[in-house]
């Protein structure tokens, strides 16, 4: 994980008019005061998980618009991808406590529409093997239509806090920063070390950061030309930006000294 700095606000082109009703557009208030007033209405749809949200937050602009916030790579892994899944950080149908525990709903339903509620991720880190309805809190769970900032969550939402706090690297491994703290429980609750799609994908972002250092550094000569080493320069700041896959792990390296 690395931090996100999202814009504050959604995209205009998605929620600056109301909904026409062949394009599915609505206005962000106007769908979460839509869906408070169905459920002031009748809680049962919400608590029986069979309320129909609409899908108006999935739409292609608004997806491009998340994927430049935090470039394209899951929020949570890292990992590249070309299109990903709409990830409600706060899951907006039902949650669990705990793995085995059954669904407890409703889930945070009254932020299905809110932009500050979601991210861009790979459909596995989305799963439920991973986090999928997969929410614990510590003390008291937010109620609608509280906006849950006195929440202690365990899973770390990259535009709220660094990640680096709680999850660091040495080389391509994934180390919490506290024995047992949060960063362990989201290297855990992503399988951050031991998802094969992972290991050598890091791997090989590690092992051509590397190279590419190596070339930026030989003298000019027996295969060595100038434009080598400009391209292997450019490459090493481009593995620096925050939005590149796997950014973080190549980032933390450096400030440690192991690359």
């Amino acid at each position: 994980m690395i931090f996100i700095k999202k814009n504050k606000h959604p995209p205009r082109a998605i929620f600056s008019q109301v909904g026409h009703p062949h394009r599915g557009k609505v206005k962000w208030k106007v769908a979460t005061n839509q869906v408070l007033r169905d459920y002031a209405h009748d809680p049962t749809p919400f608590n029986n998980g069979k309320y129909l949200f609409s899908a108006d937050y999935g739409g292609d602009e608004f997806r491009k618009k998340l994927l430049e916030c935090q470039g394209p790579k899951c929020a949570y892994c890292e990992k590249p991808l070309y299109k990903g899944a709409i990830e409600h950080f706060r899951p907006k149908t039902a949650w669990q406590q705990t793995r085995r525990a059954a669904f407890a709903r409703p889930g945070y339903y009254w932020l299905a529409y809110s932009w500050d509620n979601m991210l861009i991720s790979c459909t596995v880190c989305n799963q439920s093997g991973q986090k999928g309805n997969y929410f614990p809190v510590t003390g008291v769970r937010g109620i609608a239509p509280s906006d849950c900032s006195g929440e202690n969550c365990t899973i770390i939402n990259p535009t709220k806090i660094d990640p680096v706090i709680h999850i660091t690297f040495n080389l391509s491994v994934p180390v919490g920063t506290v024995v047992g703290g949060r960063g362990d429980l989201n290297i855990e609750i992503f399988k951050l070390k031991d998802r094969a799609d992972l290991k050598s994908s890091r791997e090989d972002h590690l092992s051509l950061y590397q190279a590419q250092k190596l070339i930026s550094n030989l003298p000019i000569g027996n295969g060595v030309t100038r434009q080598k080493k400009k391209d292997a320069r450019a490459h090493l700041k481009k593995a620096q930006n925050p939005k590149y896959p796997f950014a973080g792990m190549i980032i933390e390296n450096i400030r440690k000294g192991l690359i």
